[in-house]
């Protein structure tokens, strides 16, 4: 669930999209879940009255940001699970609205099978939504040449654009040449939080927010706007990583707030070089906060991480964090 800071690029907090959730936490959420199913001669879904020897698979889906605003990240988790007595293969997993639908945990043996209900498989899907969306979940799993179906949905519901809510991507002014030669970013090292994390390159989101790192490795990754400049040119670097309430392993920058003024962040380039950072300050946002700032300096060489930060008490995600750092003379 990304929210912008309104700026003149804008960008998406993460969703998210926090350390570390714990598994048994999120499969009681999971399954509170509506779900429906469908059956055919060859297809058998869950609930069925069936013999011992007939398969049946269950999925649950949550979208963990039910209200997002327009051209908001909306992170989608599932559970699949065997509520039959007999070994699923060939299990899979398909969202009508969301692509590519991963899996962050489960078949811990890597047997491919997922057995009895004790074995529970996590995945996770995200995307940016314009409009009011229902999506549909999927999940497949055979036995003995026959297969078992089951479906879930969720529902997102998604804000109307505003005069400050960019509808379509922004155009970037041409960026300055340098005076140097910058290689493009491959990796971000903070040692503080012991972060060693591969860089992503984004642009823009169809709602013209900062995108987000995705994919199979979207957790440990970073995201660097690479429409803007690169980290040890002339300008702003910004960097963004998830946080916040994802479930899986721990996202990468679950603990961005923990900087502090003086600490040390480097940039490892293509070449190999590494760039060192000083953090100068951190700044919290509200999700409609102008930030020009953030995106866009007149003068210095300057990296901003950015994150979300999860709101217990309301289940959203309500703020920002933001920090700045200047390159190390």
């Amino acid at each position: 669930m990304v929210v912008k800071l309104k700026s003149k690029l804008g960008f998406n907090g993460l969703r998210r999209f926090s350390k570390m959730f714990v598994l048994p936490v999120l499969v009681a959420l999971f399954m509170g879940v509506s779900m429906a199913s469908a059956a055919t001669p060859t297809t058998v879904g869950q609930g069925a009255n069936l013999d011992s020897t007939q398969p049946s698979i269950k999925v649950a889906v949550v979208a963990y940001m039910p209200t997002v605003a327009y051209g908001g990240l909306v992170l989608y988790g599932y559970t699949v699970t065997n509520t039959g007595t007999v070994p699923l293969s060939n299990v899979t997993l398909a969202d009508d609205k969301c692509q590519p639908v991963t899996r962050v945990t489960g078949d811990t043996n890597l047997d491919g099978i997922l057995n009895d209900s004790s074995e529970s498989w996590i995945y996770s899907c995200s995307t940016s939504l314009t409009t009011d969306t229902t999506n549909t979940a999927t999940a497949t799993g055979t036995y003995n040449g026959i297969t078992a179906t089951a479906t879930s949905t969720a529902h997102v519901t998604v804000g109307l654009p505003t005069a400050t809510t960019p509808v379509t991507p922004l155009v970037t002014p041409p960026r300055a040449l340098p005076s140097k030669v910058v290689q493009l970013p491959v990796r971000l090292k903070i040692p503080k939080l012991k972060i060693n994390a591969a860089v992503q390159y984004v642009g823009l989101t169809s709602g013209g927010a900062m995108d987000v790192p995705k994919g199979a490795s979207f957790r440990a990754d970073v995201a660097w706007y690479k429409l803007g400049a690169r980290p040890g040119e002339t300008g702003t670097a910004v960097i963004s990583g998830h946080s916040g309430r994802i479930p899986g392993p721990a996202t990468i920058f679950n603990n961005l707030q923990k900087l502090q003024k003086g600490d040390l962040l480097y940039v490892q380039d293509s070449k190999g070089k590494s760039i060192a950072f000083v953090v100068q300050q951190s700044r919290i946002y509200s999700p409609n906060a102008d930030a020009p700032e953030v995106f866009s300096s007149t003068s210095g060489t300057h990296l901003n991480l950015i994150t979300c930060i999860w709101n217990k008490s309301a289940k959203a995600f309500t703020t920002r964090i933001v920090v700045f750092a200047d390159i190390k003379q």
